[in-house]
């Protein structure tokens, strides 16, 4: 499945904002669905930030697949790179965007306690910002990160569960264009029908002269 990563990240990549909702959504829900897929994933989009211009699509589904997994090759890319990578991300990016940044900071601080204090800066930072919506989830999340219920935090910084599987959009459209194809056909039964029902023709007797319109001659 890792050809599915590359692909729909390539998509993303040059195609920008113009790709819809339901594309960056299906590949976080294969991603999650499919254990394996996960530290490739993770190295991918890490990757996929790298350049000085980045869609925002790109940066909400690596936000959210670093948030999820990142833990898994943080051998290899430490947790303290990750952060870094979305930080330079969040001044520019759209409010939608920043809630799902926000989120896979707190599960960062949750798993790295050596990335915490920066994660509580960036958290603090934002509770007295303008946006009612932002402010109430940074300081919700500051004090989850200041909790000292272990349980609360191991809930917190848990996997999500797969996705329940479901068909794809594309094969959906493909499948309903087929059905209205094969309504639009003539069935072969019906034309049968139809040639059955046409109203009978009494014969005409040709022995039997037509009846005159004009006078009896005796």
């Amino acid at each position: 499945m890792s050809w599915y990563v590359d692909v729909m990240l390539m998509l993303i990549s040059e195609a920008g904002d113009f790709v819809a909702p339901d594309v960056w959504w299906r590949v976080v829900q294969v991603v999650t669905n499919n254990t394996d897929l996960q530290p490739y994933a993770a190295k991918t989009v890490y990757q996929a930030l790298s350049p000085e211009i980045v869609p925002e699509t790109m940066i909400r589904v690596s936000a959210y697949i670093l948030g999820e997994f990142g833990h898994k090759v943080q051998g290899e890319i430490p947790i303290s790179q990750q952060f870094q990578s979305l930080d330079a991300r969040f001044a520019t990016a759209s409010l939608t965007t920043k809630h799902i940044i926000l989120t896979a900071f707190l599960k960062m601080g949750m798993r790295d306690h050596s990335v915490r204090p920066r994660v509580e800066s960036a958290l603090e930072s934002l509770t007295s910002t303008l946006d009612a919506e932002l402010q109430q989830r940074a300081v919700e999340y500051l004090l989850l990160t200041k909790s000292t219920n272990r349980q609360l935090a191991e809930k917190v910084v848990a996997a999500m569960p797969p996705f329940p599987e479901r068909e794809s959009s594309l094969v959906r459209i493909i499948k309903q264009r087929q059905s209205s194809q094969t309504d639009k056909l003539p069935r072969a039964g019906a034309a049968a029908e139809g040639e059955s029902e046409k109203p009978e023709v009494a014969p005409v007797d040709l022995a039997v002269p037509p009846p005159s319109s004009g006078p009896v001659i005796s």
